[in-house]
């Protein structure tokens, strides 16, 4: 006794093949209604790529309200952060370089570790004050309200620390391996 012919089993599989393709377009289409970014490499670039960063630029002076003439200074601003911070964060590449050749030498030398992390930790001093007059002079030319705005957008993307576990910008726990 044969429980399907070959025409109810063709038949069957092409409902259930129906089915998954209108499942996909249906998701794809609410996807591109609802504009939900998809993950991209390119997103991983935003710090090192000119057109992301400008187009980051854009998204905060419409989050933040800036004018025209304010996103300008801003933008310029930025350039000039970016040429004063480039040869500190070059240095400090170099020095996380030098320290994990000799973390892995025959025999490290202690002291030189000890004296590579304490010019690497000076540099990185030098950065976060860096940082801070940039942020001074952004708010400087800011409205009391674009201050606040720029408080709760920095608020929502900084990472955070809470009882030793560092949290992402969606304040989930980062997992440690």
């Amino acid at each position: 006794m044969k429980l399907f012919s070959k025409k109810e089993v063709f038949i069957w599989a092409l409902i259930a093949l129906t089915v998954v393709n209108v499942a996909l377009l249906a998701t794809i289409v609410w996807r591109l209604q609802k504009k939900t970014p998809v993950i991209t490499h390119e997103k991983f670039e935003v710090r090192k790529g000119d057109s992301l960063s400008k187009e980051r630029g854009w998204q905060w002076k419409k989050e933040i309200g800036l004018s025209d003439e304010q996103h300008t200074k801003i933008m310029e601003l930025r350039k000039q952060y970016k040429e004063k911070t480039s040869a500190l964060m070059e240095s400090m590449k170099q020095k996380q370089a030098q320290i994990f050749e000799e973390l892995y030498k025959e025999s490290p030398n202690k002291q030189k570790l000890d004296s590579l992390a304490d010019e690497t930790g000076l540099l990185h001093s030098q950065m976060r004050k860096e940082s801070i007059l940039h942020i001074l002079d952004i708010k400087a030319i800011s409205t009391p309200e674009q201050q606040q705005r720029m408080k709760e957008f920095m608020e929502k993307r900084l990472p955070r620390v809470e009882h030793g576990k560092l949290f992402r910008v969606n304040r989930s726990p980062v997992k440690s391996n």
